[in-house]
Order: structure tokens, then sequence, then C-alpha cells
């Protein structure tokens, strides 16, 4: 056999990067268990090593400016729970902007109804970090309840909820959605809506709001233009 030449081979290379993220997703991992329990003092030692101090917590319920705010209503959910812990499904991350998402289930107990009807709760949090003083740290954290995952895994409703409420309400609203489409409610409805806003516009609302007449058969309210940019724009963020 000849010589090989191994000039061009390059060294095994350890990407940093890598080592980074799967160090950044145990944390996240470790985080979730931190603030899902009954442990008031480690929720606020996790919220003090791995939040900043002017974080925004987001919850379809609740929501927090700064962490103690956030402590507050981690403090509240905890306390009212004979017993709460997490379950952690996914973690994904996302480096280059600094941003993760975390799917969990929250399994409690309530104490107002003596720990006699479980619940299990599916989230999943949007995270996104800074650097502080070298250390990642969460400023921004929203919840994402999935509502139906309540019924769900409730004791006795959750099979009905998933066995014949699911099925037939898929059933209903595709059936309903052809006949609609067959009937060309989809394409009366809107043009029907466009002639009584046009109309509204002109007999209620012309004197009082100013008009902006664009092309012929347009009419548009500079109020309404407003509302609808406001709408549009999200100002959680």
């Amino acid at each position: 056999m000849g010589d090989q030449h191994t000039d061009d081979v390059k060294p095994y290379e350890v990407d940093n990067n890598v080592d980074k993220k799967m160090s950044w997703e145990k944390t996240l991992h470790n985080i979730v268990y931190g603030i899902v329990t009954t442990d008031i003092d480690a929720i606020r030692h996790t919220l003090e090593k791995h939040y900043t101090a002017d974080m925004i917590l987001y919850h379809p319920y609740f929501i927090a400016y700064g962490r103690e705010q956030a402590f507050q209503i981690f403090e509240m959910w905890s306390g009212s729970n004979m017993t709460l812990h997490p379950k952690v499904h996914h973690i994904g991350i996302n480096e280059e902007k600094g941003e993760a998402l975390v799917e969990f289930s929250q399994f409690a107990n309530q104490k107002l109804v003596g720990g006699l009807l479980p619940m299990r709760i599916r989230l999943v949090a949007l995270v996104k970090w800074r650097e502080e003083d070298g250390e990642r740290k969460i400023y921004y954290h929203r919840d994402i309840l999935e509502t139906s995952s309540i019924l769900k895994y409730t004791p006795i409703l959750g099979p009905i909820y998933t066995k014949i409420i699911r099925p037939r309400a898929t059933y209903f609203w595709c059936w309903a959605y052809q006949t609609m489409k067959k009937l060309g409610i989809y394409s009366l409805v809107p043009s029907m809506a466009k002639d009584m806003a046009a109309f509204l516009q002109y007999t209620c609302l012309a004197p009082t709001l100013p008009i902006i007449h664009t092309k012929e058969g347009e009419v548009h309210s500079e109020i309404a233009d407003g509302i609808l940019s406001y709408l549009k724009e999200d100002y959680d963020d």
C-alpha cells in the first residue's frame, strides 16, 4: 500500500455552540422544575438566578412587570395547590434569536377542592434571554395555555370530551363549512358586510367622522383605519 496523505484532513473540532445549547437546554429543564413546585423557596431562588430584575411575564390570565410581581404570581399558584409538579415534553432553542420554546405539563391538586380533582394542564412557554454578568438570564416569559388540555385530562369528563365531543365537533364543523360553501355564504356575507359598512358610513357616520374617498366605490374612515392598524400590532412585545 502507498503512503496515505493526511495533510488535508482536519482534526475533529468540538462545536462549543452545541455544548452551550445542550447546557442551556438542561438549564431550561431545571427552570421549569424550579418554578412549577410547591417549594416557595425554590421558586424564589430560580427567579433570582435565571431571570432579570426587569423581566416581563405574560400569562393568559395574569401579567407581571418585574421579578417580584412574577414571584407573587408563582407563589399564589404554588400555595393554592396541595401538590404541584411538571413534566417537560419538548425544548426547542434558537441560539441566533436568543429564544426558546418549552412544552410542558403541570400536574396540580387544588386545595379549594380538597385535592380530590387532579388537574393536568399543558402549556408552551416562550422565553427570551440576554447576557447579564456573563450569564444567560430570561427577560421575557410568555405562557401559552392549551385550554383544551384541562378538559382532556379531567377524570370522567376527559374521556367524554376526547371520545365523544371532539369527534362530533370535528364532523359538525367540517360539514357546516362544506354546506355553507355550497350555498355561497362565504362569498355572500363578506360582500353584504362591505356594503353595510359603506352604507353606515354614509348614513350615520359621515357627519361626524373624517372620510377619505380613495377609489370609486370605496370609502375609508381615518378612525377605522387607525383602529385596524392598532389591532394588527402586538403591544405585548
